[in-house]
């Protein structure tokens, strides 16, 4: 999910990883912030995902997501929206679902009136549309 710290960069790779090691962190530096590779993550389409990719990324890792079956895709999200792979985009929207439903079975859980002592409260647990079960 972006928020309003988060920094999205695209162009060609030298110039991208320049940026990102060189100059940005000097921009970073004058406000009193610190670049952090550990909390970044980098993608380049398929057709240009080498060695020279590998050695310019360094230790940054490449933006995946990882199934059930232990198959990594890569892509990226902005904004919370999964991009490019479809491999990617359909593993993505499988696991937030899960999210979604688990904050769903925990909130019911919370909300149970048989957990409180409150007989006064009603209560109306909505598990979502069929189609998300």
């Amino acid at each position: 999910m972006a928020i309003i710290d988060d920094n999205y960069v695209l162009g060609p790779l030298e110039v991208i990883f320049l940026a990102n090691h060189d100059a940005f962190a000097e921009d970073l530096k004058e406000v009193g912030l610190k670049l952090q590779p550990t909390k970044s993550k980098f993608y380049v389409d398929e057709a240009h995902r080498n060695e020279k990719w590998d050695r310019l990324r360094g230790s940054i890792p490449n933006s995946t997501i990882t199934n059930p079956n232990g198959a990594e895709h890569h892509g990226f999200t902005g904004c919370d929206v999964p991009i490019k792979q479809r491999e990617f985009v359909t593993e993505y929207l499988r696991q937030k679902k899960g999210s979604i439903l688990k904050g769903y079975e925990k909130i019911s859980s919370l909300m149970d009136p048989r957990r409180w002592p409150h007989p006064e409260i009603g209560l109306l647990v909505h598990r979502g549309p069929k189609h998300m079960a």
